[in-house]
């Protein structure tokens, strides 16, 4: 989510064993293999952490909506291809389904820049250096999901 930073938080990712990481998850929610993550794992945190992310994890997800810049867009399908949860079909602009968890991937690699998002990524930049330093994770975190 920093790839416009100088310096982002976690430098060189997600790199493509981060995506092969992202995509075995993908598979493993849509097959049923997956164990669910009970919200009392998270009280190795404090009670004010741990309230805050169960509050947040408790709210049903919200996709940040991405338009398609039609004059920019050559529909050349990097964003389909880029995309760990199959989430953009062409049609024959790009077309995001229920299954997009806002990776940002596409907007990221589009070589137009077509795909626009109305995130402000340097409020996220600063949201995301606070809560790295609020939790000094050793390793430091590599992806923020």
């Amino acid at each position: 989510m920093m790839w416009t930073d100088e310096s982002p938080v976690g430098q060189g990712h997600p790199d493509a064993d981060d995506d092969r990481q992202i995509r075995e998850l993908v598979n493993r929610l849509t097959q049923g293999n997956a164990s669910p993550l009970y919200l009392d794992a998270l009280d190795c945190l404090s009670a004010e952490d741990s309230g805050e992310v169960k509050k947040k994890l408790d709210e049903p997800w919200q996709n940040v909506p991405k338009t398609i810049d039609e004059e920019k867009c050559t529909q050349c399908g990097t964003c389909v291809q880029v995309c760990p949860a199959g989430a953009v079909a062409l049609d024959p602009l790009p077309v995001f389904d229920v299954n997009c968890f806002d990776c940002f991937n596409c907007v990221r690699e589009c070589p137009e820049s077509a795909i626009v998002s109305p995130m402000n990524f340097e409020v996220l930049h600063d949201k995301i250096r606070k809560r790295a330093e609020k939790f000094n994770e050793k390793p430091p975190t590599q992806i923020f999901v």
